[in-house]
């Protein structure tokens, strides 16, 4: 390329970094911008992808402990310098490299302790198997998640409509109901509270045994029915349950399936007896999750009396958390709060190429690629009440891996952005204004 029209490339990147000069970029970046009749949209902020949960402390007071980075964004491209700037003029091909000062990474955070799913059903057999129960111990939970998956197949594709209405319902309410083990006095009385002196491990593994293959059609899953063991169990549970979810729709779920299972309940069922069950009864009645209101058996009237103070113990563990009297993370609720980053980039390659007009005006720039070392990007938690915080804050600080995961997915959203679309057209525009063209 000739000789001038290298020395007007260097001229117009030059004219990018000039103080108060018409084809400065810092004002581009600042907010809307207009050069002759080209107007220029700031770049503003670039969103990034929350992280997801990530471990980043496991202790034995706290246990782990995750943190997901959300709704965050890269801010103060500003803070943009250039560094150096290289034309071949054999190839055509640029080379230019900037840095940051002081870019500024910044969002909101979700702590949260010891919860490895958001499956209410995984979180209820965790429960369980940390009871210290043996037979919590003897059945693994895992083969009886797997059990339970099988038969939801079953439900989804063997036994009608209402099969699918039941497990919608549960899929629909699965996070309120995964969410009420945050309530320490639930999650205790789930895995805990006895029934003739057996735990609710106890009552799960006598609902496996019945499952089993071989067993489906021949051992009952509720014992001879009516008021037995696991019958009263089941209904103790449920009654707990609904003290414990947030949500009223949730709740009235779950004492609208106890309506429709109550008459059945009082006859010995197999495995393979309730899922008939399903799907014979008329769709109007299990569609809707409800039945009509029976009278009650005295055991079943009774069993709520004497659990109302239980009850009333969730109750009030629920509201004291809502309002922040517990503190958060004493109950393993999800702590939320902001967080923040200010740090330095100190190279972004930029790589591109010039193309010479056919009709013998100006060339026209295009930055096409950029590459950039990657930095260490520490987040700073905002405070929330406890003793958490300061350990959190410790582990956040040394966590390595978290700091250079994070200084990827910043410097990819840098290079994504639209920067060196920005500083190809101010470029173009100095290079037309240099032929002797008025600026467009």
């Amino acid at each position: 390329m000739p000789e001038d029209t290298g020395s007007a490339v260097v001229s117009s990147w030059n004219a990018l970094w000039q103080r108060y000069g018409t084809y400065e970029l810092i004002p581009t970046l600042k907010g809307r911008h207009r050069i002759g009749l080209t107007w220029f949209r700031p770049i503003g902020e670039i969103p990034l992808a929350d992280t997801g949960p990530v471990v980043v402390l496991n202790s034995e007071t706290w246990g782990v402990v995750s943190l997901d980075l959300k709704a965050a964004s890269v801010s103060q491209l500003e803070t943009i310098h250039p560094v150096n700037f290289n034309y071949d003029a054999a190839t055509g091909e640029i080379t230019a490299t900037v840095k940051f000062h002081e870019l500024k990474y910044a969002g909101s955070y979700v702590a949260r302790r010891s919860r490895a799913t958001a499956s209410a059903l995984r979180i209820a057999s965790k429960q369980m198997s940390g009871s210290g129960s043996n037979l919590a111990a003897a059945a693994d939970p895992t083969d009886s998640i797997t059990l339970a998956k099988s038969y939801q197949d079953q439900l989804a594709t063997q036994t009608g409509p209402n099969g699918s209405t039941m497990l919608n319902a549960y899929y629909r309410y699965n996070n309120a109901y995964s969410t009420a083990f945050d309530n320490s006095k639930f999650s205790s009385k789930w895995a805990n509270y006895p029934t003739d002196g057996q735990n609710t491990s106890f009552y799960a593994q006598q609902t496996h045994t019945a499952a089993l293959p071989g067993n489906t059609s021949s051992v009952p899953v509720n014992g001879q029915g009516g008021d037995s063991a696991y019958n009263r169990h089941a209904l103790t549970m449920q009654l707990f349950l609904v003290a414990a979810v947030s949500d009223v729709d949730a709740a009235t779920a779950a004492t609208q399936f106890d309506n429709t299972t109550k008459q059945p309940a009082q006859q010995s069922q197999t495995v393979d007896s309730v899922l008939n069950i399903v799907k014979t009864t008329p769709p109007s009645q299990v569609g809707k999750l409800t039945a009509a209101q029976t009278a009650e058996p005295l055991w079943r009237l009774k069993l709520r009396t004497e659990l109302e103070d239980h009850c009333d113990e969730i109750r009030k563990a629920k509201d004291d958390q809502l309002r922040g009297i517990t503190l958060r993370e004493e109950t393993g609720a999800p702590i939320e709060g902001q967080f923040n980053s200010y740090f330095s980039l100190p190279t972004l390659i930029l790589r591109g190429k010039v193309t010479p007009s056919p009709d013998g005006g100006a060339p026209s720039v295009a930055f096409t690629s950029a590459e950039a070392t990657y930095p260490e990007v520490s987040v700073r938690l905002g405070v929330f009440p406890g003793k958490l915080h300061p350990e959190l804050a410790t582990a956040v600080d040394k966590a390595r891996f978290l700091k250079s995961f994070l200084g990827k997915r910043v410097a990819s959203a840098l290079q994504s952005s639209g920067l060196l679309m920005q500083m190809s057209r101010l470029m173009n525009l100095a290079l037309v204004e240099q032929s002797g063209n008025p600026k467009i």
